[in-house]
């Protein structure tokens, strides 16, 4: 299975739940295939209609690239869940978002 690297930008927002199933993403219940996407045709950020994804998405040789948006509640967000390590998604099933609600 491929790994995907998933880079995180936080925005206040409603609370988001992500689940990986192969090369799927689902977002709050509404899926994107990734599988098109290859070293030579990324899925750019002006072709989808994916809200929470934040990037073009790539493929090269360490898996799949892409920015998701990560919704947080409340207002003193600590700076480390201002950029929080990029996340390796491994295996199917729930994506492990940081902490939605804050201060």
């Amino acid at each position: 299975m491929t790994d995907m690297q998933i880079a995180l930008t936080r925005v206040q927002g409603d609370p988001l739940k992500v689940t990986r199933k192969g090369e799927s993403l689902i977002f709050n219940g509404t899926a994107i295939d990734l599988s098109g996407v290859t070293a030579d045709a990324p899925l750019l950020l002006a072709d989808h209609a994916c809200p929470w994804i934040a990037s073009d998405v790539t493929r090269d040789a360490d898996g799949l690239h892409l920015t998701v948006i990560a919704p947080y509640a409340g207002t003193n967000l600590p700076e480390a869940l201002w950029y929080p390590d990029p996340l390796v998604v491994v295996k199917d099933g729930p994506v492990a978002l940081p902490a939605w609600q804050v201060g």
